[in-house]
């Protein structure tokens, strides 16, 4: 039983955390290039290809926060859905 509910649980936080990884990861990239754009140091393409490149360096400040709010998400949804209180219950 334990192990069902484990995987489950793992999974439900990895998608939650995939989720607020790839849009943390975005939102700073883009957020992260905005001062040399507003100073006319990139045209279109160039812009694009710094955002792209920014993107792994983000990703040291993004899993943190991503891998808390997933983990807020999930306990607070299965509150909400009265699935602690099975589990208590089982």
């Amino acid at each position: 039983m334990p192990f069902t509910l484990y995987r489950y649980m793992l999974w439900e936080l990895l998608r939650l955390m995939a989720i607020a990884t790839v849009v943390l990861i975005q939102v700073m990239s883009i957020a992260a290039s905005i001062k040399p754009l507003s100073e006319g140091i990139f045209d279109g393409p160039t812009y694009i290809r710094f955002v792209f490149y920014m993107m792994p360096s983000m990703l040291e400040f993004a899993l943190p926060f991503a891998g808390a709010f997933a983990a807020t998400l999930l306990y607070c949804r299965m509150t909400n859905d009265n699935e602690i209180l099975a589990c208590t219950a089982s």
